[in-house]
């Protein structure tokens, strides 16, 4: 159908960037994780820590003021594989990328990590070490590496 004759259309395109803000609770999460600290908003009245952080428990509905430090070991929960090389170039493994959620004791939620060694050995419910790295453009992302130490 032909709409170019018909009031109120036009062709042409606009141009949109999109700007996508943290919010104040993903602001601090992100500034602390670059001092390298991992944290979540605790609830003191439902005794729950949230990850990521939120401002509001989602239990009592309290404001959340308090943080708490994560430990940076988790426990592998999901992961899945990603066939060919990430948009960052890092070809830890061949070309092949794994990505886990990883939770933490204490603590409802978890983090998506990119998993940096021995990808192909993942299981549900082993150890890992998480950390962050900053890559060369400023984006920030966890990394997830088992076996540290041995």
């Amino acid at each position: 159908m032909d709409m170019s004759n018909i009031d109120g259309y036009w062709h042409d395109s606009i141009e949109l960037d999109y700007v996508y803000t943290l919010g104040v609770a993903g602001e601090r999460f992100f500034r602390e994780a670059l001092n390298g600290r991992i944290m979540a908003s605790r609830c003191d009245e439902c005794n729950r820590a949230y990850l990521p952080p939120r401002l509001y428990c989602s239990r009592c509905f309290k404001r959340l003021d308090k943080w708490v430090e994560v430990e940076k070991s988790g426990i592998l929960y999901s992961y899945t594989y990603v066939n060919g090389n990430s948009d960052d170039n890092d070809s830890y493994n061949d070309g092949c990328t794994a990505y886990a959620l990883v939770r933490f004791n204490g603590v409802d939620g978890g983090l998506i990590c990119k998993v940096i060694n021995k990808i192909k050995d993942l299981k549900i419910g082993v150890t890992v070490a998480v950390d962050l790295k900053v890559k060369d453009d400023g984006m920030v992302e966890f990394v997830a590496e088992m076996d540290v130490g041995k």
